[in-house]
């Protein structure tokens, strides 16, 4: 974050030993994810505004590998999937490539170029082709979402071309992606979230484009990033479970995706100091505690559910 507001990072000296430097350059780190798969360390990827990846350990923050060109302009989305990981990255070039960490960065095992849309724009500057997410799961699906609202799905044993191309789930830019397991047809659950302002549940595997579309979440502003929050185990079959979604306006909210009501909002972030930033909207949300606070926070920019203790999971700001 340092380096994307021109400055180094004030660091505690406790935590120097955490930091990475993205090294002498103007560029800064513009999109990570983290391996949710067991394995003996896991990985973080990282791409930066020069369209470079890079993989770390994720317990020592080592630099394992590293691609100088990944993509021929910005990389949008990266994702770690499956077991043993697969790394994806999606750019503004029109391509999503699938890269494979035991052989490190230097070459994509795969690159699934984007077809152009069935309806293309009459502004010759929106191309459609575009990515600004991506994501997959362990079964081998993998997601990407773009401009002209297209939420692309392939499989990976067969690539050739996409499995789904959903270009009627939104009416602008899909901004944000997941890929979850447990969906009610053959193929996988997709959480998608746009510059249109809604949260969607999307069934990638239903035949009729018209029912894919599980819920909808009129979230109000456009959506920047989205996760599952973690189901406590007792849900019934037809309850969906909540999202988390960071907008574009810096808010992170809950949101029930069976009612479509909005179950928690965080506000902004504050300076030390300042009191708990989220307010329950009648359903019960996450826990209504916030017990650390940002200092000097200018934009949030990830947000991430993880695995917390007994008393529940955790969000991670960025």
């Amino acid at each position: 974050v340092g380096h994307a507001l021109g400055r180094r990072p004030r660091v505690p000296d406790a935590m120097a030993a955490e930091v990475v430097s993205i090294g002498a350059s103007d560029a800064y780190y513009l999109e990570l994810d983290v391996e949710r798969t067991p394995s003996a360390s896991g990985l973080i990827a990282l791409a930066d505004t020069d369209c470079r990846l890079y993989l770390h350990d994720l317990a020592t923050l080592r630099l394992l590998a590293h691609a100088g060109a990944a993509h021929g302009a910005r990389v949008n989305g990266v994702a770690l999937c499956g077991a043993p990981a697969r790394l994806l990255s999606a750019s503004e070039d029109g391509h999503l490539k699938v890269w494979d960490p035991l052989q490190g960065l230097t070459r994509a095992a795969m690159d699934l170029p984007v077809p152009p849309p069935a309806d293309p724009s009459a502004d010759p500057a929106v191309t459609g082709l575009e990515l600004y997410a991506c994501a997959g799961d362990a079964a081998g699906a993998v997601a990407a979402a773009g401009g002209e609202g297209r939420v692309l799905l392939w499989d990976l044993r067969r690539p050739e071309a996409p499995l789904r191309d959903l270009d009627d789930v939104h009416t602008d830019a899909v901004t944000a992606l997941r890929l979850l397991d447990g969906g009610p047809g053959p193929g996988p659950r997709l959480l998608t979230g746009a510059q249109d302002g809604l949260l969607c549940s999307v069934d990638g595997g239903a035949h009729n484009p018209e029912e894919a579309v599980a819920a909808v979440c009129n979230v109000g502003d456009g959506v920047v990033r989205v996760a599952e929050w973690p189901r406590a185990g007792q849900e019934g079959a037809a309850d969906l479970g909540r999202a988390v979604v960071l907008t574009a306006t810096d808010e992170v909210g809950c949101w029930d995706l069976s009612s479509g009501l909005r179950a928690g909002l965080w506000g902004r972030a504050r300076a030390p100091g300042g009191e708990s930033l989220f307010e329950e909207d009648g359903a019960p949300g996450p826990a209504g505690e916030t017990r650390g606070v940002l200092a000097q926070a200018d934009a949030l920019v990830d947000a991430l559910v993880v695995p917390g203790p007994a008393a529940g999971p955790a969000l991670l700001v960025v």
